[in-house]
């Protein structure tokens, strides 16, 4: 059984390109295996799609997310870190990050299996 992900991404940081951002999100979990269940999609202000988010990988007990691109998360450091730390925290999960990844034959980084 391969190990469940969930895709998460910002609109105000894909614009247009919404399909593009799902479509890389779902060759990174078919590449490296994994059975990609929702993709939450966050507007421009709040992180209702975060606690959601976090709510359903609580609840389904999954261990990764994957992000389309280190700007899905924030683009300041300190702000992406803390959205990190809360994944991790809340929920036990490690971010995926599908942009280079999927140029590169090694594991991505974060994975928890």
């Amino acid at each position: 059984m391969k190990p469940l992900a969930y895709g998460y991404l910002r609109l105000d940081v894909a614009g247009e390109r919404i399909w593009e951002c799902e479509r890389r999100i779902q060759q990174f979990a078919d590449r490296y295996g994994y059975d990609l269940g929702m993709v939450f999609h966050e507007r421009t202000y709040g992180c209702a799609a975060l606690d959601a988010l976090i709510a359903e990988v609580r609840r389904a007990q999954c261990r990764n997310v994957v992000v389309p691109d280190l700007g899905h998360l924030k683009r300041q450091t300190a702000v992406r870190q803390v959205i990190e730390a809360r994944l991790w925290c809340e929920a036990g999960v490690g971010v995926l990050v599908a942009e280079g990844a999927m140029d590169s034959n090694r594991e991505p980084v974060g994975v928890i299996r």
